[in-house]
């Protein structure tokens, strides 16, 4: 993307001053980003999910990208990995009201914590106040999200972790969450008496358990468990 002058050399840089409307390209290589909010209005787009890798390793919490309102994030392989006992690692979160307007499209996501201490890992963190009128409204299609702490002895992982009065629908999408310790894991859980997950067709698989409807509601059709 560029706008007065030459492309940029990082996907920050871009968001600094992305525009509503504006469609940020990415050219294959790989990034060492985190923490970035996508604009209002904005699209991130890499010119295909194999070539185009966004990779962090970290020391403190972090999280690779936050959704706004009408933003779409599509064709990325993202890795977010530390070996840092206590903190919280997570792929994408849905802020706001972004599970109406915001999409993910053709992501393949993996987010591990390699601590023997206690991790809390989320490949997504639904935590905004959308409510989309109907399921055709899906917030994630075809795209893969992968959840490890394989080494710790406590700590939570999720692969879809769903906890506020939001709703977010999902087509065709694979959720995992490994441990081998004594975190738990599982792919999905709903953790809110108003929160709504739904999906059709796609995997589901968690160590622990493939979802956890701790409170609210989990539809799932045509999902191999």
């Amino acid at each position: 993307a560029s706008r007065g002058g030459l492309p940029f050399l990082t996907i920050t840089a871009a968001l600094t001053v992305a525009q509503s409307g504006d469609e940020v390209r990415i050219l294959p290589g790989t990034y060492n980003e985190s923490g970035m909010t996508v604009p209002t209005g904005v699209a991130i787009r890499g010119q295909d999910a194999q070539s185009c890798v966004i990779t962090t390793s970290t020391t403190v919490s972090t999280t690779l990208f936050t959704m706004s309102t009408s933003t779409r994030l599509e064709d990325l392989t993202m890795s977010l990995t530390s070996s840092t006992t206590g903190i919280t690692l997570t792929g994408i979160v849905f802020a706001g009201t972004s599970t109406v307007t915001g999409k993910l499209r053709t992501l393949f996501v993996t987010v591990n914590n390699t601590t023997t201490g206690t991790a809390t890992v989320y490949g997504i963190r639904s935590n905004g106040s959308g409510v989309p009128a109907t399921s055709d409204i899906q917030a994630v299609r075809g795209s893969t999200f992968v959840a490890t702490a394989a080494s710790a002895v406590a700590g939570t992982v999720r692969a879809l972790y769903a906890d506020t009065v939001n709703t977010l629908y999902a087509r065709d999408c694979n959720f995992t969450a490994t441990t081998a310790a004594g975190a738990s894991g599982v792919a999905i859980e709903t953790n809110h008496t108003s929160t709504v997950f739904g999906m059709i067709s796609g995997s589901v698989r968690g160590t622990t358990s493939d979802y956890l409807q701790t409170l609210g509601t989990i539809n799932l059709s045509s999902v191999l468990l």
